[in-house]
């Protein structure tokens, strides 16, 4: 085991979507300004948290809901691998957690 530390990069998201770098190539972390219809496709199984705001989402292809699931401030949703895209509305800034892969679809 290398304990020799490392100097820390320090990121600043830039754009409405912002996919940042991260060291370990089984995780993936995306900033997700909402102020529109953003659809989100899972590459795997992922977690969207809510650090501002409040979004509506909906999955066309779950036919449990009969309408948005609405998502506020410091609340959290997890999105399995399977179901299909999901489209978040409303307004706010969601942070989308990954297995690692691409999660910027």
């Amino acid at each position: 085991v290398d304990t020799t530390p490392i100097q820390p990069v320090v990121q600043s998201a830039i754009g409405a979507r912002h996919r940042f770098q991260c060291p370990a190539p089984d995780f993936s972390l995306e900033r997700i300004v909402v102020d529109q219809s953003t659809v989100v496709e899972p590459v795997g199984p992922e977690i969207l948290i809510v650090t501002a705001g409040r979004i509506s989402v909906t999955r066309p292809n779950d036919r449990t809901r009969t309408g948005p699931l609405v998502v506020g401030t410091g609340s959290s949703l997890w999105l399995p691998a399977t179901g299909g895209p999901v489209t978040a509305g409303g307004t706010g800034v969601v942070f989308r957690c990954g297995a690692g892969g691409d999660a910027t679809s």
